[in-house]
């Protein structure tokens, strides 16, 4: 008779921990969903990739960045404006330090109008230091050729726009970076739930066998 009470006893206490686990489980999974809706709610911001020629500074040299942080249908400052290439060499990194200018706006997922400049000096590093970058869209020929310039070691920035003698673009272009598609956060909710359900019923299928 004692043995069958501990017998007894024992598996609820057992049942009872399972279920409490589980309870857990189901609570921090609920939690980190409810985290990740939060985070997934904030509206996502534009990134552009851009290119020039920086005829003036260096004979045939061509700078490619980035420029992110941006809001669809606003105005406002760029989180980040990136230097990721240079034919010539020079200039590579960050900008937005300690910016002159830094004013975008977009409209219907395009920039249509900016003033963005920094002298390299009054940034700090890991910012670049050396060298002076600026974006306008008061040169612009047209819509797809703005005017930028990237200058090393000087207190001048040189824009370059319009078109050199052989017809090639020398100002400054903006395309729009796709965002990531993220899994839509019900489905996945739901999948998480489901997964947990399917865990709880095998517990159950092999206490019972």
């Amino acid at each position: 008779m004692e043995d069958l009470f501990l017998s007894h006893a024992r598996f609820w206490i057992l049942e009872f921990l399972g279920r409490y686990t589980m309870f857990k489980t189901l609570m921090a999974a609920a939690v980190a969903l409810c985290g990740i809706c939060a985070t997934q709610s904030v509206a996502a911001t534009l990134s552009f990739s851009f290119s020039f020629g920086n005829e003036r500074q260096s004979a045939g040299s061509i700078v490619t960045g980035i420029v992110s942080g941006l809001n669809d249908d606003a105005t406002g400052a760029a989180s980040s404006v990136m230097v990721t290439s240079n034919t010539a060499g020079f200039g590579l990194g960050e900008y937005v330090g300690n910016p002159q200018y830094n004013s975008f706006t977009v409209a219907g997922g395009r920039i249509t109008s900016f003033e963005f400049a920094v002298f390299g000096e009054k940034n700090a590093a890991p910012d670049v230091t050396c060298c002076n970058l600026g974006l306008s869209s008061n040169y612009n020929i047209d819509p797809n050729n703005f005017g930028a310039g990237l200058q090393n070691g000087t207190n001048v920035i040189s824009y370059n726009y319009g078109r050199d003698n052989n017809g090639n673009v020398l100002g400054l272009s903006f395309t729009p970076i796709p965002p990531i598609t993220a899994v839509p956060l019900p489905a996945a909710g739901w999948l998480l739930l489901a997964s947990l359900g399917g865990f709880s019923a095998l517990r159950r299928r092999k206490r019972a066998a």
